[in-house]
């Protein structure tokens, strides 16, 4: 069974996959059907990759809202923002 990251990183080695496997299968197809359906795999290639990077973004987002040090560290230094200062510089 896969773990969590492998899983994601199966997913998105198929998403990189897609479009190549597509096109090697697609022989004596009409050029117009082909690029029809590459483009269409190819947005849903690029859907996989998109949500696996969220999910990978949500983990490590989780694993540091877990640790309440490092959620206390995060106060303390959003604490010490100078937000005027900031706003002058934009």
């Amino acid at each position: 069974m896969f773990g969590a990251c492998a899983l994601t990183q199966a997913i998105r080695n198929f998403a990189k996959s897609l479009e190549g496997w597509l096109s090697s299968a697609m022989n004596n197809i009409p050029q117009r059907m082909i690029q029809t359906k590459v483009a269409a795999v190819s947005a849903f290639a690029q859907t996989l990759r998109r949500y696996t990077s969220l999910n990978h973004l949500a983990q490590a987002a989780r694993a540091v809202l877990q640790n309440t040090s490092q959620i206390n560290q995060m106060l303390s230094d959003l604490n010490r923002v100078d937000f005027a200062n900031v706003q002058m510089k934009v």
